[in-house]
């Protein structure tokens, strides 16, 4: 798996390594920038990232992160928490980081979790009825 080394942006993929990547395949549903923000936590061997989500799907979540965050890189290993924001009860699942890209001021970060999360059922429901 690749972790970043040696990469010139720091952590940021090549051209190549882009076009290598597997876009989701299924819907992915957008958190409007003017609803509530549901805030995340990513945890990358003991590092957090505080973060807020982008967008989520079955089987991973874009997040943005603020740049005095830093950002984990292609390839970190850790938990994703997505907190309901109505109760602060954390939806959490293991992840693999995808991709990084560096926009204005936040790394946007994707990352692919190791099981499906159902969002039917969640406080995340909303947003995949908003096809």
């Amino acid at each position: 798996m690749w972790n970043g080394e040696g990469a010139m942006g720091a952590g940021v993929a090549t051209r190549k390594e882009k076009k290598a990547f597997l876009p989701r395949r299924e819907p992915r549903f957008s958190v409007p920038a003017f609803s509530v923000q549901i805030a995340v936590v990513f945890v990358v061997e003991g590092q957090k990232y505080k973060a807020r989500l982008w967008d989520v799907s079955l089987s991973g979540c874009c997040i943005a992160i603020p740049d005095k965050e830093g950002s984990p890189v292609p390839g970190d290993y850790g938990r994703v928490f997505i907190r309901n924001p109505s109760t602060g009860e954390p939806i959490s699942n293991d992840a693999t980081v995808m991709w990084m890209d560096h926009v204005g001021s936040a790394y946007f970060v994707g990352c692919k979790y190791d099981k499906p999360i159902e969002l039917e059922g969640t406080f995340l429901a909303i947003y995949e009825q908003k096809r």
